[in-house]
């Protein structure tokens, strides 16, 4: 008999179909302040997110001080792209002064937020970037279509820097659909010393989780690309959030069950990856703070340009905050009712 009572039943909510628009517990240390700080946001589409959100769940996003923003080349977007600029220079900063179209972004602690200008489709439309999927395949998205090679990323999924758990790139072998059997699959563990994942039956509960812990609710994409069991307790996570599930994005990885260092204490942690964040619970923390996204804004800044960038935190002599849009960006509701 299973030691996943839960499996056998699928949990009573009706599964729903939704589409992505990507993209607890602080897993690992925040770290000290830095020297630099951000003061500011780049566009006020981001400020209005992040301060919804901040509202509902404090430390969503992160603080600002230790947001960085920055213009990033990215094909796709049509010509004349309409970048920030300069207040007292009147220059367009590089996208549209070297006539590459780039999209503005920030990056906060937990995501990236992510709004593009052009002639083409002057109506703005908020993101949040898959910076999961990203990572997982060691590639950066540099347009609609083109990619750029990465080297694979070294940092644990999950836990304190550098520990020996899963990394970003390990996701990779992992389904990102998993076959709809009408019953949830016990959940993937990870073996640090073998560096393989194991999905079997008959692995016994760690102590500190109940089985109550493994209910789910079934998230599948119309498209047939994505689809997996996923834990009720990160979809009560994802409604509670005013960005809703464009935050997130489609399922990666069916849950996995984890024992990792979390501030220098061995901690065991259910998981599952998304396109646009890694969703914890921690079963020992306080009623409505076991779930909580991990620092994958951090994690994939540094990965893509390094932990030591100069830009980090703001670029040089960029503490400004650029006009406030005449028309408000758009981004969709969340396409499902949980």
């Amino acid at each position: 008999m299973s030691r996943y009572p839960q499996h056998a039943t699928q949990t009573a909510r009706r599964p729903f179909a939704v589409v992505s628009l990507c993209a607890v517990l602080v897993v690992g240390a925040l770290g000290a302040v830095p020297a630099r700080a951000t003061t500011y946001f780049w566009d006020f589409a981001f400020e209005r997110q992040w301060q919804a959100d901040e509202a509902v769940i404090p430390g969503f996003w992160g603080p600002l001080r230790t947001s960085t923003a920055r213009t990033e080349p990215f094909a796709g977007h049509g010509t004349g792209v309409l970048c920030p600029v300069h207040p007292v220079t009147s220059i367009p900063f590089a996208c549209a002064a070297v006539g590459v179209p780039g999209r503005s972004t920030q990056y906060f602690d937990k995501g990236r937020m992510e709004i593009s200008r052009t002639v083409a489709a002057p109506k703005d439309v908020l993101t949040n970037g898959r910076l999961v999927a990203e990572m997982k395949f060691s590639r950066v998205q540099t347009g609609d279509t083109t990619f750029e090679h990465r080297p694979f990323p070294t940092a644990p999924l999950v836990g304190d820097p550098g520990n020996a758990g899963p990394t970003y790139s390990d996701l990779f072998v992992l389904p990102e659909r998993d076959p709809d059997a009408g019953t949830p699959p016990p959940p993937f563990t990870f073996d640090p010393v073998a560096h393989q994942w194991a999905q079997r039956p008959d692995t016994p509960l760690p102590p500190t989780i109940p089985p109550s812990v493994f209910t789910y609710t079934r998230i599948d994409d119309p498209n047939g690309a994505y689809g997996q069991y996923v834990l009720t307790a990160f979809v009560d996570y994802m409604a509670r959030v005013p960005s809703g599930f464009a935050a997130f994005g489609w399922p990666l990885s069916p849950v996995f069950v984890v024992e990792v260092p979390v501030n220098g204490t061995p901690t065991t942690l259910v998981a599952q990856a998304f396109e646009c964040r890694v969703l914890v619970c921690d079963a020992t923390q306080a009623a409505g703070q076991e779930v909580d996204s991990t620092l994958v804004g951090r994690d994939y800044y540094e990965w893509r340009y390094g932990a030591n960038d100069p830009m980090r935190y703001g670029p040089p002599g960029l503490g400004y905050l650029p006009p406030r849009p005449t028309a408000s960006p758009t981004m969709p509701a969340p396409p499902f009712t949980p």
